[in-house]
């Protein structure tokens, strides 16, 4: 089977900006974008070597960094995403960060104080396992 377009996926997965948005109404269970299980992998492998080569200009230039924050429930898969997504990127390029509940000495500061150790520095990727509020 070819590949869905990039335009093709965009459109199924991505909320236009601006755009109302209602998790609700998504079937978890979509499988229209691929016949096969076999199909979703070799996407993934694609587009996780492309993600590797985009990380190595963005380490190379260390003009700016990518925040990925990926918010789910207990057994959301989050830690599969972020093990398959960037399965082929340098360790050496990003730092992830998973954020558990408020410890006494983070609920005695600002909002978003125990954010600033987990934003990247410029040329790295950093995700964030569960968002920090």
């Amino acid at each position: 089977m070819t590949q869905p377009k990039i335009s093709d996926v965009r459109d199924a997965l991505i909320a236009p900006p601006g755009a109302k948005f209602n998790l609700s109404k998504r079937d978890s269970g979509d499988r229209s974008l691929f016949e096969d299980k076999g199909d979703a992998k070799d996407s993934l492998k694609e587009d996780a070597d492309a993600i590797n080569e985009l990380q190595d200009k963005l380490y190379a230039n260390r003009d700016r960094a990518l925040l990925v924050v990926l918010q789910g429930m207990d057994t959301a898969g989050k830690s599969g995403v972020i093990r398959n997504v960037f399965a082929e990127t340098s360790p050496l390029g990003m730092q992830v960060r998973a954020f558990k509940a408020p410890s006494k000495t983070e609920l005695a500061h600002d909002y978003l104080w125990r954010i600033h150790d987990a934003v990247p520095r410029k040329g790295r990727i950093g995700i964030i396992d569960r968002s920090h509020n």
